[in-house]
């Protein structure tokens, strides 16, 4: 039966999720909007728990892949003015799918070849959401959030995100010892990993330090910048040279042209 009432105790609940920390906490579910990002969470394995969609609207090839595979139990069809009280965006997306939340652990080993991300207190869902796209994009192995730090599943980050949250790991260390501990349990079985902070005020550009040994790339706050905590657990700091006005990038601006560089010495090390 199609819902078509804001005050059905479900939907109800559902926008609990959009809005309320608490609630994605206390259910362990989250929600995304979107086909394409639904059907990443299918491809990649991810529990979809509900999946609203109008039955009377058409749906595009993909959204209609994705209904297909849900099971029936999990289908919950809605009318577009739920899908509009529901939404963040403009214009309701064809699908809107409660997840069940993932409890990801950090990497415990590195290997020759591994790259990590830690972005330290990280506040905006928009920044941390595009940094892990380009994590998607740049083949990045983890993207770990250190201390009070956005919830990876509000709904800024995710759509922000377009899928890609389903295809990195991201794990959340809740202070700066938790942070040491893991950079020391992964320099205990790969001595050769580097942890490098990124600084406006290092001496060294990002272009000059060596990222083909496995690392972790630091990008610190969006205002504050990097943590004196985090500083000290650097093996090297890198800054990004800049000739304009502008005092500091972006941090997904920053985190994008760590990891660009960072593969882009890769990729020549391993073709010559």
């Amino acid at each position: 039966m199609k819902l078509t009432s804001t005050q059905n105790p479900r939907v109800k609940q559902i926008r609990k999720l959009m809005r309320l920390k608490k609630e994605r906490r206390r259910q362990a579910l989250f929600i995304v909007e979107g086909a394409q990002e639904t059907a990443m969470a299918v491809e990649s394995g991810w529990n979809i728990e509900a999946l609203l969609f109008d039955p009377d609207e058409p749906l595009t090839s993909t959204a209609l892949k994705v209904v297909q595979e849900t099971p029936a139990a999990a289908r919950m069809p809605v009318n577009r003015k739920i899908a509009a009280y529901l939404s963040d965006r403009p214009n309701a997306p064809e699908l809107i799918a409660v997840v069940e939340c993932r409890r990801l652990q950090p990497p415990q080993t590195a290997d020759v070849g591994s790259f990590f991300l830690l972005l330290d207190h990280p506040r905006d869902p928009g920044n941390v959401g595009s940094i892990v796209r380009s994590a998607d994009a740049m083949g990045i192995d983890a993207v770990g959030l250190s201390g009070d730090a956005v919830d990876i599943y509000a709904p800024k980050t995710t759509r922000a995100a377009m899928g890609s949250l389903f295809c990195v790991p991201t794990f959340h260390l809740t202070n700066a010892d938790a942070a040491r501990r893991w950079i020391r349990k992964l320099k205990s079985g790969q001595p050769d990993l580097r942890v490098v902070g990124t600084d406006p005020r290092a001496a060294k550009p990002v272009d000059e330090i060596d990222w083909t040994v496995p690392a972790v790339a630091v990008i610190g706050n969006e205002r504050k910048g990097m943590s004196a905590e985090l500083a000290e657990m650097c093996d090297a700091a890198a800054s990004i040279p800049m000739r304009g006005s502008a005092e500091s990038l972006n941090s997904a601006v920053s985190a994008s042209i760590v990891m660009y560089e960072a593969q882009r010495q890769r990729l020549r090390a391993t073709s010559s």
